[in-house]
């Protein structure tokens, strides 16, 4: 799956979509070649195997596979596997996240509050 997922041949839409992002890009960078696209083979094979290398393929390909096995199409596709990525990294949801991180800030204030009163000693 995850070489098709790569290359956007997933379907139909998803290959217009990326020929019509590297046109744009094109035009908008100025760049040569197919679509502005100045990557060459030697840079993609590097990045595909960083990103394999890294697990990125697999977990993206899981989600992907999740959703798939889900029978039913999600109201929000990219929401469903940014949640599906959290999971797979440990964390229950994204309002699970907010809420660590709301509480990791409150302790970052905490901790400099204590360290200036130290500091005031």
């Amino acid at each position: 799956i995850y070489c098709h997922i790569l290359t956007g041949k997933i379907s139909k839409g998803l290959t217009r979509q990326r020929t019509l992002a590297k046109t744009e890009w094109g035009i908008m960078s100025g760049g040569a070649g197919e679509g502005g696209n100045t990557l060459s083979e030697q840079q993609r094979t590097a990045f595909r195997d960083y990103l394999e290398r890294e697990g990125v393929i697999d977990h993206l390909t899981k989600a992907f596979v999740d959703l798939l096995d889900e029978g039913q199409r999600p109201d929000k596709p990219v929401q469903a596997i940014a949640g599906m990525l959290l999971e797979s990294m440990g964390e229950k949801s994204i309002s699970e996240r907010d809420e660590r991180i709301r509480a990791l800030e409150a302790e970052v204030v905490a901790l400099r509050s204590e360290l200036a009163a130290y500091k005031k000693k």
